[in-house]
């Protein structure tokens, strides 16, 4: 299985990202070389990432777009940041030329912790049902109960005996990669995890439109969702993800 985050950074999601952190296994961080002060926005992914993994990660910083002109930073003071903060390296990369490419996919490779990240052997049942979850997150419920769930997936396999723990286990390892999550109350699957992030940016903008400027959004507004709540894309635009099989 591969699996990544892509945090592209719009303001409204960055309340919720560190849901996403708390199993990093690597951080790649990125950054604009043409920006004037990219210490900035690393100190804040920097504390995001302290205050949410589980583990320490091993942090790769890289300069994007390096093809498009040079960093108006110089290497040697990156290099030193990069000494002081903890970073395992400092790359350059291109995408539209290949520059710094195959480096980078080498540094990634090398700084995995492989020994340290768990692996799941899986039955024919298992991967029978996740491919009947990955069909029923196409449809226009996205919160189920896992009794409910299992009901469902019952009728679209008749032939096979779904017990709870296969389900939950199944279910476990889905949320592990993003494509659901088990909500901490009410056995609630959330089929449909893009709804967090598109509900908490709705809040945020809320908040930024309170008519005094106060930054705040009553309880009562959020609770009822008094805003659209139009359905949100695939998946929101701060966070992409790479699934190949479980």
């Amino acid at each position: 299985m591969r699996y990544g985050y892509d945090f592209a950074g719009q303001p409204d999601y960055r309340l919720i990202h560190q849901l996403y952190m708390d199993e990093t296994a690597l951080d790649v961080l990125v950054f604009d070389p043409q920006d004037d002060n990219p210490f900035e926005n690393i100190g804040y992914w920097e504390k995001a990432l302290r205050g949410a993994a589980k583990y320490e990660p091993a942090k790769l910083l890289v300069a994007a777009r390096s093809d498009r002109g040079g960093i108006t930073i110089s290497s040697k003071r990156f290099e030193q940041y990069c000494q002081e903060h903890g970073f395992t390296g400092f790359l350059s990369s291109g995408a539209k030329t290949g520059d710094g490419c195959e480096e980078l996919k080498a540094a990634i490779a090398k700084h995995i912790p492989w020994d340290r990240l768990p692996w799941t052997a899986t039955s024919r049942l298992f991967k029978t049902l996740k491919d009947a979850i990955l069909k029923l997150t196409e449809e226009n419920a996205p919160l189920v109960r896992l009794p409910e769930l299992r009901q469902r997936l019952q009728l679209l396999l008749p032939e096979e005996t779904i017990g709870n723990a296969e389900l939950r286990a199944v279910v476990g390892l889905m949320q592990g990669q993003g494509v659901v999550q088990m909500l901490a109350f009410g056995e609630f699957v959330l089929l449909q995890p893009e709804w967090t992030n598109h509900y908490a940016s709705v809040v945020v903008r809320m908040a930024r439109e309170h008519a005094d400027e106060l930054g705040v959004a009553p309880e009562q507004q959020v609770l009822d969702a008094r805003r659209s709540l139009a359905p949100p894309p695939s998946y929101p635009p701060s966070l992409s993800t790479r699934r190949d099989g479980m």
